[in-house]
């Protein structure tokens, strides 16, 4: 064959060479981003938006904080 070559193709291996895409936030940017929605009033969309955060990611902090409230007996807003 002249001219052409073959080239084996190969996955990569298995859980070693690909990365998470993840974002991590840290608790002070969630407490952030539900103070915005409770206390500033903005949309959760809007905070979702402006943040780079997933609907369900704010959905589970706001969650989170309020569990957190009820058990320390602080009031939400």
């Amino acid at each position: 064959m002249e001219g052409k070559v073959e080239v084996e193709k190969r996955e990569p291996p298995r859980g070693g060479s690909r990365r998470s895409t993840k974002i991590r936030y840290s608790a002070v940017q969630k407490l952030k981003a539900v103070r915005l929605v409770l206390e500033e009033g903005f949309s959760r969309e809007l905070v979702c938006q402006e943040m780079g955060v997933c609907r369900s990611s704010l959905r589970l902090w706001l969650a989170n904080y309020r569990a957190e409230c009820l058990a320390t007996g602080k009031i939400p807003h």
